[in-house]
């Protein structure tokens, strides 16, 4: 088994207009609403580690991420300690943010003006995720039709 710092990540999520192109494209945008930080894990959970590069500068940027897709074996059983609350605690981080709703903001009357790139039309669903590291806001970089 691996040991891993885990951490239970809570985001809002929002789709953001990306631009006119084609009829209109949107992406996910996520705020880090809040990041608890577990005790060492203990796991058998496949961890990504690749490099991928800067979209500005062209530097190198290490990318860790635990694949949670592969927390149950196919025979069922978990590939976790067994000894680890990670699920109980995600459950219950999660049942906290239950009642939130995806708000969508109406337009005013007589506002024709058109969207602006970036722009999100709702308040945003709330989504629970574990990581290896703390929740932050991404994308990094606003994406460009290309």
């Amino acid at each position: 088994m691996t040991t891993h710092r885990i951490y239970i990540n809570v985001h809002r999520v929002q789709r953001s207009f990306g631009g006119p192109e084609e009829g209109g494209w949107w992406y996910d945008t996520g705020l880090p609403v809040k990041s608890i930080q577990t005790r060492v894990c203990n796991c058998d959970l496949p961890v990504y580690d690749h490099t991928s590069y800067d979209f500005e500068t062209g530097d190198p940027i290490r990318i860790r991420r635990l694949d949670i897709g592969f927390y149950f074996r196919e025979d069922g059983r978990l590939n976790h300690d067994p000894d680890c609350t990670l699920l109980e605690v995600m459950e219950s981080v999660a049942a906290r943010f239950d009642g939130h709703k995806d708000e969508f903001y109406r337009q005013r009357d007589g506002d024709d003006s058109e969207l602006m790139l970036g722009e999100a039309l709702s308040s945003g669903e709330i989504r629970v995720s574990i990581d290896t590291k703390p929740a932050r806001a991404y994308p990094d970089y606003r994406p460009y039709y290309s």
